[in-house]
């Protein structure tokens, strides 16, 4: 009787079930029979839906995803609803393999949902360090905004993970707008979390206080942080305020604004340069 019930299913609800429950041999079976490989899959709880790649990319069946891939499915085809690649499914599941099967395979890093949002928007979203850095050695923009006006550098601060924000910041992101989430730029949040490094590493790499001037100034004149580090950021800020960047801070800064924001580790790396000038503009020696 329960297989007759079956039968009368809708077979885009069975393919859901098959690949939220992990079932292989069913996905193979019903995609084999004619379902659509990119059809837009609706579930209960996730009203936007997503394809039948996206929606396996984010479960984490990387034998489902696999085969989907394998059988020919796109693998940056984008949904109609917010126009998600596998990619973004993947990043917003947390699925670091699956990422970087995807990105073998020839997914777009650098694709763009309805939102903006790209893969290494929505990894530094979900405070995902690991992907966050497969997406930037796989030449990830990394100087991009959202909707929202909100770069990767606005999402790591904001989680206060100082290696996520430093890995952001040597990747060349030095973003200064305001955004709506936190503390509205990226320095007042790193000041929030007490990330004094982080603060240090940002000035250096060229971020512009411009937007921070009015806290800053509030802070500084009246004093009433009581917090010691808290004081210590203020003063490295009107350090920098003051006194320019040294001759060698400012050809790093030329250098590594030759990058691109893309893979800047990675090309750093290929200079013909003595080492310690590659360390120094790795941020790895003062």
């Amino acid at each position: 009787m329960e297989d007759l019930r079956m039968s009368y299913r809708d077979p885009q609800t069975l393919l859901f079930e098959a690949i939220f429950g992990g079932n292989t041999l069913q996905v193979k079976q019903l995609i084999n029979s004619g379902i659509d490989k990119n059809t837009v899959l609706h579930s209960p709880v996730r009203w936007e839906g997503a394809s039948v790649l996206g929606t396996a990319a984010y479960e984490g069946h990387i034998d489902i995803v696999k085969f989907l891939v394998e059988a020919g499915t796109s693998v940056n085809f984008t949904d109609p609803c917010l126009g998600r690649s596998a990619l973004h499914w993947a990043c917003m599941g947390n699925q670091f393999q699956i990422v970087k099967y995807l990105l073998d395979q020839g997914a777009d890093v650098n694709c763009t949902d309805k939102d903006k949002v790209t893969p290494i928007i929505r990894s530094t979203i979900n405070n995902n360090l690991d992907i966050t850095v497969l997406l930037i050695e796989h030449g990830a923009k990394i100087n991009c905004t959202d909707r929202l006006r909100s770069s990767p550098l606005h999402y790591a601060s904001v989680h206060g993970h100082s290696k996520l924000v430093q890995t952001v910041i040597k990747a060349g992101c030095v973003h200064n707008g305001h955004a709506i989430l936190g503390k509205g730029t990226p320095l007042a949040n790193i000041f929030h979390h007490n990330d004094r490094i982080s603060c240090i590493m940002l000035l250096e790499a060229g971020y512009n206080i411009s937007n921070d001037l009015s806290w800053i100034l509030q802070l500084h004149d009246v004093n009433t942080s009581d917090n010691n580090l808290n004081n210590e950021i203020i003063d490295d800020v009107f350090r920098r305020k003051r006194n320019p960047l040294s001759l060698m801070g400012s050809c790093r800064l030329v250098v590594r604004s030759q990058m691109g924001g893309v893979c800047v580790d990675g090309k750093i790396q290929k200079l013909d340069v003595p080492y310690r000038i590659k360390q120094y503009l790795l941020f790895e020696i003062k």
